[in-house]
């Protein structure tokens, strides 16, 4: 799976050198919690999980990245940036059955 927690911090550039073991592992939870998230999140929108799908991997790992960057202050928690609100989007589309791929 391509959106598991080791490819998600990779993507994330996810530096967990200085870290006590018990301090990483409070951040890998967060980041596996966030990762799930954005997996309901598209569920529940309609997109269903997808094995080996380039697109749905790269929209998890978008929304993971945004919400870890942003999870210290909900005021700057915005949408998500234009290339992964592209995907989401595309995802939704491609479920409805209106485009391709």
């Amino acid at each position: 799976m391509a959106h598991d927690l080791a490819s998600v911090k990779t993507y994330m550039r996810f530096d967990d050198l200085g870290l006590e073991d018990d301090e990483k592992a409070a951040e890998e939870a967060v980041i596996d919690e966030l990762r799930q998230a954005a997996i309901q999140y598209l569920e529940a929108n309609g997109v269903r999980e997808r094995e080996g799908d380039l697109v749905y991997d790269l929209a998890i790992k978008g929304m993971t990245l945004h919400d870890y960057d942003h999870r210290d202050d909900p005021a700057l928690h915005e949408d998500y940036p234009l290339g992964t609100r592209s995907r989401i989007n595309h995802l939704k589309l491609r479920e409805l059955g209106r485009t391709d791929g």
